[in-house]
């Protein structure tokens, strides 16, 4: 390892120790605004937040929250891809039932939340983000040609539904049954 002068009298640290403190703030920030997001997302809903209510809440500055994320769409989807990333996997030709149950317990084991998404706008937030999830999956089938967005944002609205009313307790169902539910609907969607 080395150290380089950066012009204003200070030293800073190169190669690979450097690099690792580097990558270990840039995730503890990524993190923050993470945090940050999902704590205001589910106080106030979608629509109510600025990014500079984000940063703020996160003790950083807007152009630090820019410089990990284009804008709030972006960091919903970071903060939510684990779970519907899994839950996507319902478009694939062949699903992994497994990740889907995986998804669905995890929804369930945060049922409390579920209330804020009913709010139009979180809901529209998130039906647009997971779209982008589900149109990847659909993209990389064989019959990519069906994979559309508008079938991306179909499929999407509709779990999203069948998701809420379960979570809510309108639909009785163990998350294995909810499971090969939302394959079979997704196939029917899907062609």
């Amino acid at each position: 390892m080395s150290a380089r002068s950066s012009g204003n009298g200070s030293v800073a640290m190169t190669g690979e120790r450097g690099a690792a403190r580097e990558d270990a703030r840039r995730r503890r920030t990524r993190k923050a605004l993470q945090q940050a997001f999902i704590a205001l997302f589910f106080e106030r809903g979608f629509d109510e937040i600025g990014v500079a209510d984000v940063a703020a809440r996160a003790g950083v500055g807007r152009s630090t929250l820019y410089e990990h994320y284009r804008g709030k769409d972006e960091l919903l989807l970071d903060t939510v891809r684990y779970p519907f990333d899994r839950l996507a996997v319902v478009v694939e030709a062949d699903p992994a039932a497994a990740d889907v149950v995986a998804a669905l317990r995890h929804f369930w084991d945060n049922r409390a939340n579920a209330r804020a998404l009913r709010r139009d706008s979180s809901r529209r937030a998130l039906a647009r983000v997971y779209a982008r999830l589900v149109a990847a999956r659909l993209a990389k089938r064989a019959d990519a040609g069906a994979a559309t967005a508008r079938t991306a944002a179909l499929i999407a609205q509709a779990q999203l539904g069948v998701l809420l009313g379960w979570l809510a307790g309108d639909i009785d169902a163990t998350p294995e049954q909810l499971a090969g539910a939302l394959v079979r609907m997704v196939r029917g969607l899907s062609g």
